[in-house]
């Protein structure tokens, strides 16, 4: 038996003890509690190929002589911030495009929008 389908028991089990049948707040926090797992697992994974997309970056900008870096504008003591900006203004388009195919998605499966959201 799971361990989600065990907590679930447990909670029909003492809605059902109780007299009333409140199931639905109960399940809703066990179903949570099954799902943080996995939200754990994404935020790891996201931190490590952040962490590899940073430092392969700095690597092949540290690899270039200080004429080539001033020709594309850095000095070697700026490298550091400049990936830093540059992950970060990317993993912004990378959102902004993920919002937006999810509300085409919505309005192609007819799911309203919420207000203020569009």
């Amino acid at each position: 038996m799971s361990r989600l389908s065990y907590l679930t028991g447990l909670a029909h089990k003492a809605d059902s003890d109780r007299g009333h049948r409140a199931i639905l707040p109960v399940t809703s926090a066990i179903s949570r509690l099954a799902e943080a797992p996995v939200t754990v697992l994404r935020t790891a994974v996201d931190g490590v190929v952040r962490w590899h997309e940073r430092r392969s970056t700095i690597k092949v900008l540290s690899d270039l002589d200080d004429r080539l870096l001033r020709d594309i504008g850095l000095l070697r003591g700026d490298i550091g911030f400049v990936v830093d900006e540059l992950i970060d203004q990317s993993r912004a388009k990378r959102n902004a495009v993920n919002e937006t195919h999810g509300r085409l998605q919505s309005v192609r499966s007819g799911t309203p929008i919420p207000m203020g959201c569009g």
